[in-house]
Order: structure tokens, then sequence, then C-alpha cells
């Protein structure tokens, strides 16, 4: 006990610490002094609290005078002078813990000191309340009982003259600095105080003479009694501790802005005011995580499984019961609160699911955000924030997982995107062209939106932005520096420059969104290019072109072409314009275009192209077919050959010169012109009206013809002869050994490129000659040079000095082919047995044709010559009836957006069976033609 504890310095004679000795109590009990009848008091953690006044019974023992304790602790409160005077009228109350060891040599100045102490200011310290006088009959002078005089006489037992020392020792300096960091000093409001929060009073002034001598019972605070029990004895054995009532005190002003929740007791009258200012001011947890749907949500992959009730013990056997039963009861599981479950099981779980609660707060944030209720301003910028943020792989990852693409769009269309907003849309938009990265994902989004009951899928909303960014795209408004004048006339408002800019930057700076497929040869090799988007000028028709592109064609509807055809014309009328400007002596492309403009438009009109040829191989949704088929017509749209014949020309140009243009860009010119022939091979399919009106074309046949000598002399270098060695093969996983073609002849890539270009030509010859009888005599009439290098005078006309027909020239591809050094070659076999069979198309009702193809053909007779074209094209229909058995065996051509993506087993039968009926076609016209050689061969008379 404190007050039984002895403090001075070795060899020193001790002297006794002067405390007084109060009792710890709860809320329910009084504090009172020690009864008469307790002669040992019941042990209790030792507790320093509050004295009350000094009486004449206690200055009896104090030895008359104070300790150096307590001058320095007057002395350090500006309480005493350093001569020992008071200071000043009034003197501070002691903090709970500090030590009441006044000690005087008189007894007036005992009593001054004692007026002093109750009466100072109890600010000084900001520790307590001002103390009520208790009744005029608590300050009766008594004659002290029994007990406190034992008491006072066990102290007494302890020498108190020990030498006074002149200066604080440690003991006491960590004393007095416990006192004023004590913590359980708390404001009370109220009449009593408990008993782990005591307050301190101050007492006032005693003096009357009457009120000198106090009994020790009634010399403490009348607040550390109970109203009831003013003086009831202290028992010798509490009962327990009842729990204690929350007395907290708010924190920023006000009860309703408390962090604290108050617990409402029956001990505690005040509680249930506190109580209702809580609830009426905020939801309890279990009802927010009710209304929030945290303990639903979807993103719990991994549930806890039940754990099935055991009788076993769960600790290993031990000779010590008790032992064991600790350990079993400390690995049961412990029980939770109603309403609360525990199913994560390892730091795994426990990290994904902080990491999905913290995304699905990011996500809800921005979903507020765009609120169809909110300010326009707050749902842009809400929109863009959210671009930003898919632009990130890992977020974007997330929002596919939790299936929040849909959920995206539909917030999205809500908020005014696709509704002629020009912020929004673009967002629209930029959000399409960010999903598009994965084609899976795009995919299962269109589904998504196809089956939710809207009007306006994905592929109606993306063309009708497509359609309204003809007149404005406001994408490329947000990259150019405008001024207020020059936005004030595009219809935009500082804002939204502003907001353009920021959605501008986003999409070229933090996401790739053009990803690039290539068709090789016929192994469909798909080489995807990762391509950085600052390489492309971006604007509002590129994003939407690139995700219509990606879109498996099913979900586009036939109603859109009336569409889609006008933003093809737009944009092939670019380079119809900058091939007239070429031919006239200007250059390919103005100064003004960048290279990244010029790409950008190259790439929007190849995404065009793909478009139309899927839309013609009927791969789009059925809705308004008869519209459809009656607006892609020759005599309604002959704006359109025109302009893809100088688009094919424009690239054949860019191929020729490449040294002048970066390899980006001709690489997609060699793209594009690949996907323009294979919309001259759809549209012309079987279609006379689309072979004549081509015909008509003054460059067309030209060009073709030029394209398929070009691509014949890029193909002779690249034919070698590579012989597979015998280890040369590929393990697989399985041990299973896997070899190469049957043929031992492995093509290069640029090698295969050609021959596919060679192929592309060449089929469209064909169906020039087949579907239209006229074609026989214009490409005999047809004049050029094979070495001619596109002058600007010869791109409408060959104008070169060496010009000859166009048969002769195809007659020479057949010769390089005859060769032995190549004949035998990977290709040769059915490029050879093509110009067979072409060369019998062109000789079919036409004698003029056919003397002049059997003078430019290599052989000593016609006889051997039509021999030869017999034992030709009876190859290249072996090799084409192969081809077609594997792709039904296969199942028909592979996936990809070069054959319109087409992904379902609808799609993918129905491209089954035309290539079955396409192939049956070419079959029935090759043997015709062998058929008709042979006719030639044996009325053949040398």
């Amino acid at each position: 006990m404190f007050n039984s504890r002895t403090y001075g310095t070795k060899g020193a004679k001790r002297r006794p610490l002067q405390k007084r000795h109060i009792e710890e109590t709860n809320d329910n009990e009084s504090l009172s002094s020690t009864s008469d009848n307790s002669s040992t008091p019941a042990k209790k953690k030792p507790r320093v609290q509050p004295l009350g006044p000094i009486s004449d019974e206690d200055d009896h023992h104090l030895n008359g005078e104070f300790p150096a304790a307590i001058h320095v602790y007057l002395q350090f409160n500006g309480l005493q002078g350093p001569s020992g005077q008071n200071v000043g009228s009034n003197a501070t109350n002691l903090s709970p813990g500090s030590v009441d060891m006044a000690e005087d040599s008189s007894h007036a100045s005992q009593a001054k000191a004692r007026a002093s102490y109750a009466g100072h200011d109890s600010q000084a310290f900001g520790g307590g309340r001002k103390y009520v006088e208790p009744p005029s009959s608590q300050l009766t002078s008594k004659p002290p009982s029994k007990a406190k005089t034992g008491k006072l006489r066990r102290d007494d037992l302890i020498q108190t003259n020990a030498r006074q020392p002149t200066t604080p020792t440690k003991l006491s300096k960590r004393m007095l600095s416990r006192s004023r960091m004590e913590p359980s000093v708390v404001s009370s409001g109220g009449p009593s105080a408990t008993g782990s929060s005591l307050s301190i009073a101050s007492h006032p002034s005693l003096g009357d003479a009457s009120h000198k001598s106090l009994s020790p019972s009634k010399s403490l605070p009348a607040g550390l009694f109970s109203a009831d029990e003013p003086s009831s004895p202290m028992p010798a054995s509490r009962p327990p501790n009842q729990p204690l009532a929350s007395k907290h005190a708010r924190t920023y002003g006000g009860a309703s802005r408390s962090f604290l929740v108050s617990l409402s007791l029956p001990s505690d009258p005040g509680a249930s005011q506190a109580q209702e200012d809580d609830t009426s001011t905020r939801e309890s947890y279990s009802s927010l995580r009710a209304r929030w749907g945290v303990d639903g949500s979807e993103d719990d992959f991994h549930p806890s499984p039940d754990i099935s009730p055991s009788n076993s013990r769960n600790g290993t056997p031990s000779k010590n019961k008790g032992k064991g039963k600790a350990m079993s009861s400390h690995n049961r599981a412990a029980d939770l609160p109603q309403g609360m479950m525990n199913d994560l099981r390892s730091i795994t779980e426990l990290r994904s699911k902080g990491e999905s609660r913290r995304f699905l707060d990011e996500v809800g944030y921005l979903f507020e955000g765009m609120d169809a209720k909110g300010a326009i301003g707050l749902r842009r910028a809400s929109a863009i924030e959210l671009i930003n943020k898919l632009c990130d792989t890992q977020f974007a990852r997330k929002a596919k997982a939790a299936d929040f693409l849909c959920k995206i769009w539909d917030v999205m269309r809500d908020a005014g995107a696709g509704r002629g907003d020009k912020v929004l849309d673009i967002a629209l938009v930029s959000f399409v062209a960010v999903v598009a990265r994965d084609p899976k994902a795009l995919e299962e989004l269109a589904v998504q939106i196809s089956t939710s009951p809207t009007e306006f899928t994905l592929g109606k909303t993306l063309f009708h932005i497509l359609d309204s960014s003809r007149s404005l795209d406001a994408l490329t408004c947000g990259s150019l520096d405008l001024s207020p004048a020059e936005a004030k006339r595009y219809g935009l408002s500082k804002n939204e420059i502003m907001q353009l800019k920021s959605l501008y930057k986003v999409i070229s700076a933090d996401s790739a969104v053009f990803p690039i497929s290539l068709l090789v040869g016929y192994f469909f090799l798909v080489l995807m290019l990762s391509l950085m988007s600052e390489t492309y000028k971006l604007s509002t028709a590129l994003l939407v072109s690139h995700s219509l592109c990606t879109l498996n064609p099913r979900h586009l509807p036939t109603c859109e072409l009336p569409r889609l055809l006008a933003t093809v014309k737009e944009a092939l009328t670019y380079f119809l314009d900058r091939l007239a400007a070429y031919s006239s002596g200007l250059s390919l492309f103005p100064s003004s275009d960048t290279p990244e403009t010029i790409l950008s438009k190259l790439l929007h009109a190849e995404n065009c192209l793909r478009l139309l040829e899927s839309f013609v191989l009927d791969h789009w949704s059925i809705q308004t077919e008869g519209a459809a088929v009656e607006d892609l017509s020759p005599t309604s749209q002959d704006w359109l050959l025109q302009r893809l014949v100088s688009i094919s020309i424009v690239m054949e140009i860019i191929q020729r010169q490449s040294g002048a243009y970066s390899q980006e860009l001709v690489r997609h010119a060699t793209s594009c012109g690949e996907i323009t022939f294979r919309v001259f091979m759809s549209l012309t399919h079987d279609e006379p009206d689309w072979c004549s009106a081509l015909l008509d074309q003054e460059p067309g046949p030209l060009h073709i013809v030029r394209t398929v000598i070009r691509a014949h002399k890029n193909m002779l270098p690249q034919v070698k002869r590579e012989p597979v060695d015998e280890q040369a093969m590929v393990k697989q996983e399985d041990d299973s050994v896997f070899d190469f073609e049957e043929d031992d002849r492995i093509p290069n890539i640029a090698g295969a490129l050609a021959l596919d270009r060679l192929c592309l030509a060449l089929a469209l010859l064909t169906n020039l000659v087949q579907g239209c009888e006229d074609a026989k005599d214009t490409f005999r009439d047809l004049r050029l040079d094979p070495r001619c290098r596109i002058k600007r005078g010869c791109i409408r006309s060959c104008s070169c000095p060496n010009a000859a027909s166009s048969l002769d020239a195809i007659c020479g591809l057949y010769t390089d082919y005859l060769k032995p050094d190549i004949s035998g070659e990977f290709g040769s076999d059915f490029v050879s047995g093509h110009l067979s069979i072409l060369f019998g198309m062109l000789m079919r009702g036409s004698k003029v044709n056919q003397a002049h193809i059997l003078a430019a053909l290599p052989g000593p007779t016609n006889r051997s010559k039509l021999n030869t074209m017999v034992e030709r094209s009876r190859e290249f229909t072996a090799f084409y009836k192969t081809l077609m058995f594997k792709l039904q065996q296969s199942g028909g051509p592979p996936e990809g957006p070069d054959n319109g993506g087409r992904s379902s087993a609808v799609g993918r039968s129905q491209d089954i069976r035309k290539t079955q009926e396409a192939g049956e076609k070419i079959d029935a016209t090759a043997r015709e033609i062998i058929t008709l050689l042979e006719d030639m061969q044996i009325r053949c008379l040398d």
C-alpha cells in the first residue's frame, strides 16, 4: 500500500509517505471510512484516490511542517513562494494519486494552508467540479472513531523525524508525474462518482472555528458518498463488480456526431436518450450489410463448407486431463454472434475477399456518379474515370470476372450515353473499344445486351454513333487545340472540350485497342500485333469501326447496311481524291496530313471493308432482307466500285514506294489491298452485273492484271526447296510424333503471303471471265508492260513503250511455272493448274483468244501444249478436292475476323454448306474446261 511505503536515501532515517487510505468502490456502493466493526479490511487493489480536507486530528500527526515534496509541488503550481508563503488566495485541487503530506510547524499556518487549499480555483488543473458544502451536521466536530485512531496510531509507529531533503527525490517526482497522468480522471455531471471514475472536489473555506475539527468519516467530499446511504459501513467482502455504464464524452460537439454507440443498461438512466440519438442518425452494421448485400455477394467464389459435428477429442491424449480439456476448448471454433459469418479459411481467401470489396466500392462509387438524376458534369466525369480504370488490365479482368460489363453498359446508357451527348457517346464507344481487346468478352457483352429487354442492341447503338460522327467527330476535336471561336463553331463548350481532351488522353495513352490479324496462305496463321495507340490519330469512327470488326457479325442487323455504306463512301473518298491528285502530279498525301492521320484513315477504311465483306458473305443477322439486298446493287451503288478500285491502286503505289513510308503504313497497305480484292471476289461471285460494272471501270482490269504479275514476281524469289530433316520432328506432350507436310515443302512467310495475293488476283480474274463474256475481249485488248512501275501516266492505262496484250503477260507467268527449276515447288502446281483452267475459259467460244494463247504458250506443237494444260488442270481439281475434304473434316474455315468471326454452331454449319456449294461449282467448271481442252486436243490438226 502506498500509505505504508517509505522513501529516502541510503543511510538516512526513513520517513513515512503519509497518505490517506481510501478504498476502491463500484457504481452501486458508497465510499465511506473504515467501520468500527471491520478490524481487518478486505484485500483490494491499491488505488490512489483524491483526498479530503485536512482535519485537526490529521494535523496532530503531521509533525508540524510540510515535506519537501509538498514545497516543490506548491512552488511548481504557483501556490507557495520560495520561502513557504502562499502566493495566491486559492489553492488548487490535487489530482488523483498525489500525496497529501501537508505538515506545518504551527496551527495557524496549517489553517491558512487548508483555507488556501480549499478555496483555490478548480480550473488551475482542470480536473474536477466544485465541491458542494455538506450540511452543518456533517461538519460538527466529533471524536475520531476507534478504527481511524488505530489507523493513525499504526502510521505513528513509523518514525517521521528523518532529515528533510532539500530537493525532491526521483521517487517523489515519479509519483507526482504519475498523479498528473492518471487516466481515471473524467468529468461527471451526476451527483455521484463511480469507483473507477472519481472526481476531485474543491472544498469551501473552513474559516469558522466550529468547523476546524472534522471526523475522518465526514472529511471526504460529499460526491464520494451515495445519496441514499451517506455513511454506510464498508462490508468485509464485496459482490463481483457489475458492468459499468458507458460514460463517454461526445467528440465533435454534438451527440449525433460521436463515433461511439451507447449501450442501454438499466443502471444508466441517461443512456436511453443517447441511444435514441444514435439510432436516429445511423444504421446498424447488420442492416447495412443486409441492404447492400454484402454477405450474399456473388464474388464469394469459395464458400466455407459446413463443419460437421464430431465427438472426438480435438487435442492429443495427455496424462493431464485438465490440459487436454483446455486444448480441446481452444481448438474448437469460437461461436459467432448472430448475423455474422466467418467463411475465410486462408490468407489467400482473406486477400481475395478484401480485393473484391475494394473493387466493388470503387465501382459503386462510380455508378453513383453516373446516376441519371445527377448533374451532367458529374456523369461525364464519372464516365471518364471509369474508362480510365478499365484501361488497367487488372481492373478490367476483375470487372469481367464479376460480370460487371453489362452492368456498366446499362449504367452508361441510363446516364445518357448513345443519345446525342458528345462526351457520353465517346465514353460509351471507348468502353466498347476497351472491352474489344478481348473478343470473347465483347461477344459475352453483346449476348447479354441482346437478351436484355432493350430495343438498342450493341450493333445498333454503335452504328447510330458511327452515323452521327460523320457530321462531327468529337474525339478528333479533343485532340486539337481549338480556339473558343472554333469550338463554338463546332457546337462545343469549354467544359466539353476539356472533358474530350481528358478522354482522348486516357484512350491514347493507357490502352492498346488495335490488334491486327493477317491471313497467311492456307494455314490461316493469325498474327496478333499489339500496336501502340500513340501511332494512331484516334477518332470516333476508328473506335467504332474497330469494335464492329471485332464483334461477331451475327450481332449486326442487316437493316444497318445504309449507315455502313455511307461510312464506307466517306472513308474511301479520301483515297479517291488522293489518287486524282497523284495522277495530276501532286504528292500522294499532302504535307498537312501527318503519318498518324494517314495511318488512322487507312485503318478505318480497312475496317469498313471488312464489315462490307462480312455483309456480302451473308454473315449478318437477317431482319429486313429485302431492303438490304436492294440497297447493295451495282445500279444503286455505282460509286462503290470506283472507290474500291481507287483505294486498291493507292495501296499498290504505297507498296511499290515502300521506302518513302513507315513500315507500319506499308503493312496496313498490304492488308487493305488484300481485303479489297476479297471484297471484289465476294461481289463478283456468280454476279454478272457486278462483273460487268467492274470491267467498265477504266483502271479496274489493268489493275487486276498488274496485281497478278507483281504477286508472281514476289513469289518466285521466295520459292525454295527446304526438305525436312528426319530429326526435325515436333514431339508433343503426349509423346506422339507430329510430322510436317506430306510433300516436305515448307514455305516461308513472305512466299506464303505472295502466293495468297496471287491466288486472290487469279480468282478475281476467273470470276470476271466466267461471269461476263465481254471479259475475253477486254483482257485481250488490254495492253501493259510487265515491268511497268506504275508511273503517274500509267495509272489508268499503261503508256510504257514495251506494252503488249495482257494475255501475253499471263502466258509468261505460265511459262515460268513450267521451268524445271520451279516446277514441283510449293504452290507451283496449284498456280499452273489454275492458269490452265483460266486459259480454257478464255479460249471457250473465242477463236481469236484460242490462237493468241496457243501461240504464246511454250511447246513444240499445239497438241502438246493442250496436253500439258489438261494434266495441270487435273492436278488442280485433285488438289482442290483434297482441300475441300480437309475443310469439311475440320468443320469449315477456321474462326477469326477474316471469315466473319463465326463461332456459333449455326454460323459454322452455314460456312460448311457454302464451302461445299462453292467447291462443287468449281469442280463442275474445272471438269467442263478439262473436257473442252481434250476436245480441242482431239480436233487439233498439228
